[in-house]
This record gives structure tokens, C-alpha cells and sequence, in this order.
């Protein structure tokens, strides 16, 4: 099959939207089928390249809002590369509309994933009214497009589609996949922990984008009371530059806080260092407001880490092994789960596979039911 996948970013941007596409898109081509990315051009990047066997087309847009430039500056492209595809597969938010417009356009079948649907969460995510209006409201609009089928990462994700999508419109539930990478056995954990000058310490981490739906500001703010009784405790932070408000919001408030090297904020690390410090940490946070899936809590499961996360829309769905619930955006329930890290009083949940060869073939038996 040839299938075009739009998608605002892709690699070499690093995000759980990033991590689907590129997953798919390399493993569709070691199948067998031919796959051509559209996506923004970002800074330092090339207008077109070959990389795992995908042809990637980037189209320049202005670096502010670039997500919602896209929407429009990609439509030329996504038209004249979809009129030689069998499937043109979108994601929400930026790239619904360029999908759904080529898909009418050239009389293609359409395919949008939904990662997570935030509805009044909005409201949380901007303090300033008139934003949270009008993101609500492009979130709806953008859903009232019809697609030939839609794909939620979630149940929880499924869930809440389905309160908006007509019931005659095919919507699947295909779950994301977590690399084979990450495999608990491959690390010897003390011999990690003395690499990082951890042995004596109790270290919490997160690593993630801070944007404004991740909670990173009330973690900051919860480990606080944490790290002043527990001298031996210590928050790690692996922030994405992006974006760029969020980073220096957290930056400005670990800075007022005082706390000298028992917070420390890391730059982006490539993956194998990043899964040795996952393994080395005592616990991994999670203290989204909302997530579609949850990529960094399943990773962490997988790789046997505890966490503790907010018991918000799918991370209970993807958490296995030891794991502590606290309230969304709560920062009293997510110090008092940080305290029980501490205490090592954590539930017990059986664990969970997510392959993303079973991924893959979802997808593939969904595109071939609409080529029929």
C-alpha cells in the first residue's frame, strides 16, 4: 500500500505524537508498503530527506503558532503527494484539516488519530478566558470533519471520542507501542546509580515536555516540602526546549525555590541515557493533567521503575507493576504521594504489554478494510 502520514512534527523533534508516527511509518516500510511524511520544517532541518526507509517532506511555516500555520502552508503539498496514495492518515490538532481537505479533495479514504481530547480541560490548561474558548472550540470544530475511520490511543481516549463522533463513524481503539528497548534486564541499576552519584539519595524524576496539560509546575511545587524534610531526596527534571514558555516557567521557579543541586534540570538525552536514568531513579512521576496515553509512565513500568502518577483519563489504563495514584493538578494529594514513594508504599498492578508490532498490524487491517 502507499500511505502518506500528516503530522505537525516529526523527527527530529522528540514528543509522544513524534514517537507514533515515526514507529509506524518506519515499520509499515519494513513491511513492505511505501510511506511519505508530510510535517512542519523545522530549524536546522532539510526541506526533504530519506531516514529509516520514509520519505519526509517539511513545509516551512513561521515559527510562532507554527502547528496552526501548518494547517493551511501544508495543503499544497499534502494535495500533490496524495493523489498517488491509497490512505492519507492525519493527527490531531494541526494536521486534521490538511488530511481531511486532500482526502476530499483527491477522493481518498482519510484516517485521523486521536490522541487525547482535553473538552473542558481547557479551561485548566489557559487561565486567560478567551484562549481557552477558542481552543475548545477549533477542537470541536476539528472533529466535527468527517474521516473514513478514526484510531484512539487509549480506551479512555476511545471514550471520549465517542461522546463527540457520530456512532455510524468507525472508530478504533489501537494502543501505542513501547519499544523493545526497554527491558529492565539490560541495566544493572546500583552500577547505574554510582554513575550518576546517586547511591545515597532518593531520587524523583520526570522527564517530558512542560506544557501546560503536564503538571511539571505542580510537581516542582509538591516536591518542595518533600526535599526540605528529606535532605537525601532529589527531583530530577529532563525538560524538552519546547515550548519554550513552559521551560522557562519552571526553570524561573525552581530558581526562586533554593534548592541548590537537590533539583536539577536536564537537557534532552539520547534514548539509552535516558532509559539508564529511568532505571536508576527510585521513582518517576507523572503529573499530567491529561494524557492521550502516557508515554513516559509506561516506559517506566516497563522498565520496572515505580511511579506515581495522577489518576487522570488513560494512565490508569497503561501503568503496571508498582504504582501510587494522586489527584490531577493537586499539589497536597501529589506531596502526599511523593511521600509514600518515600515510605516505599506502593499498590501493586499486574503488568501490561504494549507491542508495536500488534500496532502496526491494527493500523493495516484498518486501511485495508477502507481500501475494499
Amino acid at each position: 500500500m502507499k500511505i502518506l502520514l500528516i503530522t505537525e512534527y516529526y523527527w527530529p523533534q522528540v514528543g509522544g505524537v513524534e514517537v507514533v508516527f515515526q514507529n509506524l511509518a518506519e515499520r509499515l516500510v519494513a513491511e513492505g508498503h511505501v510511506v511519505e511524511v508530510v510535517t512542519c520544517r523545522l530549524k536546522g532541518t532539510v526541506r526533504k530527506e530519506v531516514r529509516g526507509g520514509v520519505t519526509i517532506h517539511r513545509v516551512r511555516v513561521p515559527r510562532l503558532a507554527d502547528r496552526y500555520w501548518f494547517s493551511l502552508l501544508s495543503i499544497p503539498t499534502v494535495i500533490r503527494l496524495a493523489k498517488k496514495k491509497d490512505i492519507i492518515h492525519g493527527t490531531v490538532y494541526g494536521a486534521a484539516f490538511p488530511t481531511w481537505f486532500a482526502g476530499k479533495w483527491c477522493h481518498k479514504k482519510t484516517v485521523l488519530t486521536i490522541h487525547e481530547i482535553l473538552g473542558s480541560q481547557w479551561k485548566k490548561m489557559h487561565q486567560r478566558k478567551l484562549w481557552f474558548k477558542l481552543h475548545r472550540w477549533m477542537e470541536k470544530v476539528l472533529l466535527k470533519l468527517k474521516f473514513s475511520a478514526y484510531v484512539a490511543v487509549s480506551q479512555s481516549t476511545h471514550k471520549e471520542a465517542r461522546k463527540i463522533l457520530p456512532s455510524r463513524l468507525p472508530l478504533k481503539t489501537i494502543h501505542n507501542g513501547i519499544d523493545e528497548s526497554f527491558n529492565a534486564k539490560k541495566y544493572d541499576r546500583r552500577t547505574l546509580r554510582e554513575k550518576w552519584g546517586w547511591e545515597k539519595d532518593f531520587i524523583f524524576l520526570y522527564y517530558g515536555r512542560p506544557g501546560i496539560s503536564k503538571g511539571v509546575e505542580f510537581l516542582v511545587e509538591a516536591a518542595s516540602s518533600i526535599l526540605r524534610t528529606f535532605s537525601k531526596s532529589k527531583l530530577v527534571l529532563v525538560l524538552s526546549p519546547r515550548p519554550h514558555s513552559g521551560h522557562q516557567k519552571i526553570k524561573t521557579l525552581v530558581e526562586i525555590m533554593h534548592f541548590g543541586d537537590q533539583i536539577e534540570i536536564l537537557s534532552p538525552l539520547n534514548r539509552e541515557t535516558l532509559n539508564e536514568i529511568i532505571v536508576a531513579a527510585d521513582t518517576v512521576v507523572v503529573p499530567s493533567l491529561s494524557e492521550g496515553f502516557g508515554f513516559s509512565a509506561a516506559e517506566s513500568c516497563a522498565l520496572g521503575t515505580p511511579v506515581v502518577v495522577s489518576r487522570v483519563a488513560s494512565l490508569p489504563e497503561v501503568v503496571s507493576g508498582k504504582v501510587i495514584f494522586v489527584e490531577p493538578g493537586n499539589v497536597k494529594s501529589l506531596e502526599e504521594g511523593l511521600q509514600k514513594a518515600v515510605e516505599g508504599k506502593f499498590e501493586r498492578i499486574p503488568r501490561k504489554h504494549f507491542s508495536w508490532q500488534k500496532n502496526v498490524q491494527e493500523h493495516l487491517k484498518l486501511y485495508k478494510s477502507l481500501s475494499v
